[in-house]
Order: structure tokens, then sequence, then C-alpha cells
């Protein structure tokens, strides 16, 4: 099981257009298993669906979250930068909400970031949603413990898999995986989240306002899921329509004083 189990998703993406019996008997040939010692073929089944529903789910919108922060290249009044805090789609690469806060402390940014995400859901058009929330992934900030007490609440209420990503380092990763390191005029410094100035193009530290940046960046973030919309196939027929119930309680969870 173990044999086959690491191999599967490679299997899968190389042979898009097989078969799930074809996919199995790949599958199995990939191991190195021998055929006859091999798991049934309602197992093999088994397998192969599942992974291809894993790789279909990683498309749809609502399939898995990620909640993010980290300094940008915009200053303040006291030189130190503007903290952005986003809920992002894995699935789509759509920004879902958003907030820039004066610190790095994470449940308020969250909090604010998931009600800007609930106020637009019904807006975005996605060309699937999927079945349910499977994955969500949470990066702390200053305030770790009060992140972690978040992150257990989730979890048990969603009976899913909510992760804390607690270091002190890599603050703005999903962002940049997904959206990248630059959004109009705005860069990530994620190495300027905690402490120091900030870092503007060309050392320029006029500071910015925060009805200014929220202005610059709301048209941005709209002009981005615009973009990543496009590269998404159109609605299919059968597609679901319907925001996953998962992630609506998780953004009102995350939206609730704390």
């Amino acid at each position: 099981m173990n044999a086959l189990q690491a191999v599967v998703g490679k299997v899968v993406r190389a042979h898009a257009d097989a078969s799930v019996a074809q996919l199995t008997r790949h599958m199995v040939e990939a191991a190195g298993v021998d055929p006859t010692s091999a798991p049934s073929p309602m197992v093999l089944r088994r397998i192969v669906e599942t992974e291809i529903r894993r790789v279909k789910a990683t498309g749809e919108a609502g399939h898995a979250l990620r909640f993010d922060c980290s300094a940008i290249s915009a200053p303040q009044g006291d030189g130190r930068p503007w903290i952005l805090f986003v809920v992002l789609d894995v699935g789509t690469r759509m920004i879902l909400g958003w907030h820039v806060a004066e610190s790095a402390v994470a449940l308020p940014g969250y909090q604010r970031a998931a009600r800007d995400a609930l106020a637009k859901l019904d807006d975005l058009s996605p060309p699937t949603w999927a079945r349910r929330l499977t994955e969500v992934e949470i990066k702390s900030g200053l305030d770790k413990e009060a992140t972690a007490k978040l992150v257990e609440r989730l979890d048990a209420a969603i009976s899913g898999n909510v992760q804390h990503a607690d270091s002190d380092a890599r603050f703005g990763r999903y962002f940049k995986k997904l959206v990248g390191g630059k959004l109009g005029l705005l860069t990530l410094t994620p190495a300027r989240t905690l402490r120091g100035d900030a870092l503007p193009p060309n050392g320029d530290m006029t500071p910015w306002s925060r009805s200014e940046l929220e202005g610059h960046f709301a048209i941005r973030a709209a002009e981005y899921n615009d973009e990543v919309m496009r590269e998404k196939q159109p609605l299919a027929s059968d597609a679901l329509s319907e925001i996953p119930a998962e992630v609506l309680e998780l953004l009102h969870m995350v939206a609730e004083p704390q």
C-alpha cells in the first residue's frame, strides 16, 4: 500500500486521459508491485479515484484556504511598514479578503480580512466550488498563543485539517506562492514584518495613508482576481455553484471578536 500511495499522484498526472482501470495498471507497474500480490481491484480503484478527486479539487474554489501576513513596501508615518493580512484560495489563487494594519497582531488582522472575504464572496465567480473545505493553514503574527487557540477552535468546529504556521520566519510565503511577491506598486518585505523600517522602492520613505493604501490595494486585488478568473475554464453545467458550508462557517468564526 505504501508503494502504491507513493506513486499514484505521479501516475494520475502523467496519464490524465486514461481510464480508472488503466490508471490502476499503471500504478501497480510504477510501484513495482507483483500484480498477483496487489490489493483487490476495488482497493486499487479506490486509491486512484481518491487521488483523482484530490487533483481535481486543487483547481476548485473553497478546497483549501491560507491566512497570511507580511510587511509591505509602504511606510507608515513612523517609518514602520504597513502589514498586509490576506485570506487566499489555493485552488483558484484568488485573494478572497484582505486588511492592512499598523502591526503584525494576527487575530484582529485576520478578523477584518475574513469580514472582507464574507462581504465579497457572493460577487466572486469561480468556475467550480469544491464540495467541502478540506485544509486551512494560518500564519501567526505577534500573538502566537492567541492564534494557536483560534486554530484549535477552527479545527474542532469544521472537523478539518487546520494547521498553525507559527515560526517567526516565512511571512508572506503563501501570498508569494499563490499571488506573487508584488501587486501594483506594493512589494512584500517579509523580513520587516516584526521589526525594522519599511523598505520602499528607491528608498522613498514618504508615508502612505491608510486611505491611499486601501484604495491602491483594492484596485490591484480586483484586477488580479479578474485576471486569474479569466485563466479558468467556464462554469461547467454540472459544476457546483454554492460556496462550501465549511468555508462560510470558518470565515464567520475568524471574523468574530476573539
